[in-house]
């Protein structure tokens, strides 16, 4: 809506490419062109954009959100698929720290954190953090998956002054934030979505993957799978959602790329070496905090 561009290719109805675009707001005007493929956003990118957020004044400054467009710049010449709305750093606990892409991300109560914002509700972004929150917990120890005993503790303790009302994301949110809008609760993969894994998948697909790196990065060998970045010691995270009409199973994200459910009484009753799942909060917070 804040973007003009001098030519556009509309196939369908559906605007599949343009050239020479620009936002409206001069601050922000970097020039640089878009495809849609296969739902999500490509740009061929021409400059950088980044939007304002708050400095430790609580004045605006541009240090604190950065629009999908710079991540993109960093880290790939040419084209790449973006499927999030932006990013975020900031330290949810005291909003006068000042963080940015140098700033070191904590995964304590404190300290600079990063965030993908995937929904926009007007007043609001959505997002999630771009790593587990602290270390492994249990989902339920009395094995009750209806019930998230340890979780709503740790979530409690790691997010104590937290802004944004922390939660855990529900499997349907994963599903929606990754492109799935129809989805009965089946296992599926973020790059074909459906359980071609990523191994298998067309180039096209694995491309798709890749831009929902941010879905599951620091998990296990993940990178093997199209994340960017590995963490051996954490395999996945909870989502709220138990499985439907199961008392044994919880659906969690993997580090292989994909949403579904896990059948095991253990996987959620302890957390131990062989399950090594935990927390990656979701916060909601109100543009205005964030200086826009």
């Amino acid at each position: 809506d804040n973007v003009t561009c001098e030519s556009y290719k509309i196939q369908n109805g559906t605007v599949i490419s343009a050239l020479g675009c620009k936002d409206k707001e001069d601050e922000w005007s970097k020039t640089y062109n878009y495809s849609n493929i296969e739902g999500a956003f490509v740009f061929e990118f021409k400059g950088t954009v980044i939007l304002p957020g708050l400095d430790s004044n609580n004045q605006p400054t541009k240090n604190v959100i950065s629009s999908t467009i710079e991540e993109a710049m960093a880290d790939s010449s040419g084209k790449r698929i973006v499927t999030y709305l932006g990013i975020v750093y900031m330290d949810p606990a005291n909003l006068k720290t000042v963080c940015d892409q140098s700033s070191t991300i904590t995964t304590t109560v404190t300290g600079c954190k990063k965030f993908y914002i995937y929904k926009d509700n007007g007043t609001t972004y959505k997002m999630i953090m771009d790593r587990n929150l602290g270390n492994k917990v249990a989902y339920n120890s009395d094995n009750i998956n209806t019930e998230m005993k340890e979780i709503a503790i740790a979530l409690s303790e790691r997010t104590t002054g937290w802004i944004g009302s922390p939660s855990i994301p529900s499997a349907d949110e994963i599903a929606k934030a990754a492109g799935k809008e129809s989805w009965a609760g089946s296992y599926f993969y973020f790059g074909s979505k459906n359980t071609t894994q990523y191994s298998s998948q067309t180039d096209a697909q694995k491309e798709v993957q890749r831009s929902y790196h941010w879905l599951f990065d620091y998990l296990g060998s993940c990178t093997t799978h199209g994340c960017k970045v590995n963490n051996s010691g954490v395999s996945g995270y909870w989502t709220t959602t138990p499985k439907s009409n199961s008392a044994s199973m919880l659906i969690c994200v993997y580090s292989i790329g994909s949403l579904g459910a896990n059948n095991n009484y253990s996987f959620y009753s302890n957390a131990n070496d062989n399950n090594k799942y935990g927390i990656r909060p979701v916060i909601e917070v109100p543009k205005s905090l964030l200086g826009l």
